[in-house]
């Protein structure tokens, strides 16, 4: 029995485990700890109501009477602070908008102080609005597109400007959380507690959802996940929701995964049947089709992806030309030629509109029979969408030209076996660790990838020297137990120059695409946007780091990137610079160009481009294959094509919250993992890195799992003292601990921004957040 046809059962009161326990209870009688309470309170009140009566006064009653009417004013007024103010009505906040007397953004709510909520300004050399309290925040959560009015001066907190929510636009967040279940004083209600704290405390309603609550709450409820829903929010101390489905016992792996899989709003659906018809063609169909494409079967193009890679987009090719100049080609999956638009399968696949790659499990955006179709798998006929570039070997582009086609990739590689061919162009597999379709031979792919390998570290030299970023996040690959699925090792991911080379004829292959899009659809063109970073968070973060000797020099992106490389010698600094640079980023985002004011949003600030989307990953990504109806219609493969812009607009907000929720939940299962990993592996000790010191706590970054654990000194035991001060140029402080190894029965660190430790780690609880003491 699944878990929400248990909660159904319970729900029903036909829970037949709750039930015996509620007769043996009865049977108990005193001894039924639950029952006994409520016996022992009727005694003592049949045992006050025998009491002689006791003589009261006139004037002692009407002071009762005062006292009573006294308490219920104070509870009706406290009841009343506790609401949240009235919505203003759609109309009235259009027109405030419209008249630049309001201001809407998406919300982002303080993920461990949830009374203080962020709106970003839109003017980027200004700091983003405040939502200073839960009541202003106005029932909004995560995500949510809200209305704002800017507060008097005389309330703006340390010059930035504070605001209140009068309207929700959009509600983005689902209203939906998981969390633990807890008994409360009045037994109508159970407490819900969500495990992100921006969601409210919820009431759940007892006989309604558990009837058996009160009774079998110790063995039946206690340290178990459920998942529920708000249904109605109009306290600020609480929501009032319903409970959907039990997930499982807290802290197992396979409960937390169900759980992140929950809070991220990830579609797990299985795709209707009827609408896998029509996926597939018949082998006549496809023979004509191959007659209107280019044909490449014979040319030597090969993929080149991780090692368990089932789902292959992309192939690349590259051949010298007589005149000493390089083809280089890429070559796209044409999911879009199989996904028919607007028929079912392609509404729910825009819902999904994303695969999320969780450590265990793949939660696929197509369909298996949609993905093995349009695989690009060696020795089979596939039909892709290619483009072809002369090319110098400086990676100075002579033309270009795009053409639908038909392929037969000769070789399926791994990034180890390119690797491989560029340390060594030389070199020849002679296990069966690759195989190789058609007439070609290993040199023949050592030859073509090195070719590509010395353009494209020409086309990154010049794209850094143009002012592109590197945003460094660390990845760690996780190997499994096979019988268990617990981690059994882990080793942060490394990209090589093979990564890096199929890295940029991707972003070349997008930004040659965005170019081709704009050109031909300048009002429908769905594009890859990403806004130049917070300048004051940017400059923020160099007077910090200067108090600890280390130069971010920000006036470009340029120059901020070269001062990030020139701390390469020192990894744990330059993941500390790293982390503060992303801080300042922006989430890049999907855009339909007519929803932008000018073609200055188009610019993508990271990779310093002035446009660029996603083309390249149509098996895994909804936006991709909206670009690649938008190129055929362009090339004129399709006709001319009537989209309409709020249509776009609705695909690219889609894109854009799943495309977040997939990252978010990708990030949280990797933390969950190594959470496990590391309290089955004590002691793991590591070296971190101090990037925060305040007056309750410190903040370290480890470097080798690239976790960030806040350590409070009021948390670390009795007798630890703990003071901070600043000094002219950054804030520094000192924490004493007892130490029975010590000669003087203390030990003592000084610390600061910068200050490397050496910390031993393990699991907080059965959470997948990690706790540190010092060594």
């Amino acid at each position: 029995m699944d878990s929400t046809s248990k909660l159904q059962k319970q729900q029903n009161g036909l829970d037949s485990s709750a039930s015996q326990k509620y007769s043996t209870l009865q049977k108990q009688g005193d001894n039924g700890s639950l029952l006994t309470n409520e016996k022992k309170k009727i005694k003592r009140n049949k045992a006050k109501n025998t009491q002689p009566p006791t003589t009261i006064t006139c004037t002692e009653t009407h002071k009762q009477s005062e006292s009573q009417k006294d308490s219920k004013e104070k509870t009706a007024k406290k009841s009343e602070l506790r609401k949240f103010p009235l919505y203003w009505t759609k109309e009235q906040a259009e027109e405030g908008l419209a008249k630049g007397e309001l201001f809407k953004g998406s919300i982002r709510i303080h993920p461990r102080n949830n009374r203080l909520a962020y709106v970003s300004n839109k003017d980027p050399t200004e700091s983003d609005y405040l939502i200073p309290t839960a009541i202003d925040r106005n029932r909004a959560l995560e995500g949510d597109v809200v209305v704002i009015q800017i507060k008097p001066m005389a309330e703006w907190q340390r010059n930035k400007k504070t605001a209140t929510v009068v309207y929700i636009l959009e509600k983005i967040h689902t209203r939906i959380a998981v969390g633990t279940l807890h008994t409360m004083k009045d037994h109508q209600f159970a407490k819900f507690v969500p495990r992100d704290y921006r969601i409210p405390k919820i009431r759940i309603i007892v006989q309604k959802d558990f009837p058996w609550f009160y009774v079998v709450y110790m063995s039946d409820y206690k340290d178990r996940l459920y998942k529920a829903k708000i249904t109605s929010w109009n306290d600020t101390d609480h929501a009032v929701g319903t409970v959907i489905a039990e997930l499982g016992k807290v802290g197992e792996l396979s409960t937390e995964i169900k759980a992140t899989i929950v809070e991220n709003d990830l579609d797990t659906v299985s795709f209707p049947k009827e609408s896998l018809e029509g996926v597939s063609i018949t082998d006549e169909a496809f023979s004509s089709e191959l007659e209107c494409r280019e044909d490449l079967r014979k040319e030597c193009i090969f993929t080149i992806d991780p090692l368990s890679t089932h789902d292959i987009d992309d192939a690349m090719s590259c051949k010298k030309l007589d005149n000493g100049n390089f083809e280089v080609g890429v070559h796209i999956s044409d999911v879009a030629f199989y996904l028919k638009e607007g028929t079912t399968l392609d509404q729910v696949i825009s819902k999904k509109a994303t695969s999320a790659y969780l450590i265990n499990q793949v939660l696929h955006m197509l369909p298996k029979e949609l993905r093995s179709t349009c695989s690009l798998l060696p020795g089979l006929d596939k039909l892709t969408i290619s483009i072809f570039w002369e090319m110098t070997l400086t990676g100075r582009i002579i033309k270009q030209h795009f053409a639908r086609s038909v392929i037969n990739s000769c070789c399926q590689l791994a990034y180890e076996h390119a690797q491989r061919f560029i340390e060594n162009p030389l070199y020849v597999f002679q296990d069966d660790s690759i195989s190789i379709f058609g007439d070609f031979t290993c040199k023949d792919l050592s030859r073509a990838i090195n070719y590509l390998h010395m353009i494209a570290t020409n086309l990154r030299r010049q794209r850094f020297e143009n002012g592109a970023l590197q945003m460094w996040d660390t990845k760690l690959d996780f190997k499994l137990d096979k019988e268990t699925g617990e981690p059994s090792g882990f080793n942060m991911y490394e990209s090589k120059e093979a990564n890096k080379l199929i890295e940029e004829f991707m972003i070349l292959a997008n930004q040659t695409v965005a170019q081709k899009i704009i050109d031909s659809f300048p009002n429908y063109a769905f594009l890859r946007c990403h806004d130049p970073a917070d300048q004051n968070t940017l400059e923020t973060a160099c007077k910090l780091l200067k108090g600890s000797g280390i130069k971010l020099d920000v006036s470009s992106s340029w120059a901020l990137q070269n001062s990030i490389w020139e701390l390469k010698e020192d990894p744990l600094k330059m993941a500390l610079v790293n982390r503060f640079v992303v801080k300042a980023m922006s989430r890049a985002r999907y855009v339909c160009a007519q929803d932008t004011k000018n073609k200055q949003e188009f610019f993508h600030y990271a990779l310093n481009l002035p446009a660029y989307t996603h083309f390249t990953s149509p098996i895994r990504r909804y936006a991709d294959i909206v670009v690649h109806r938008l190129l055929e219609a362009s090339l004129g493969y399709t006709g001319k094509r009537f989209w309409k812009t709020k249509h776009l607009v609705a695909v690219a907000k889609q894109c854009n919250k799943q495309k977040w929720s997939a990252k978010c939940a990708e990030e949280e299962c990797n933390d969950l993992y190594l959470a496990h990993y590391i309290e089955n592996n004590q002691p793991f000790i590591a070296d971190a890195i101090v990037i925060n010191v305040t007056k309750k706590f410190f903040t370290i970054l480890v470097g080798a799992t690239g976790s960030i654990i806040s350590l409070y000194p009021e948390k670390m035991g009795e007798n630890v003292k703990y003071s901070l001060w600043r000094t002219k140029t950054r804030k520094e402080c000192n924490l004493v601990i007892p130490d029975t190894n010590s000669a003087n029965g203390l030990k003592m660190y000084d610390m600061h921004l910068c200050t490397v430790l050496r910390v031993k780690i393990f699991r907080k609880g059965k959470t997948s957040k990690l706790d540190a003491t010092l060594l």
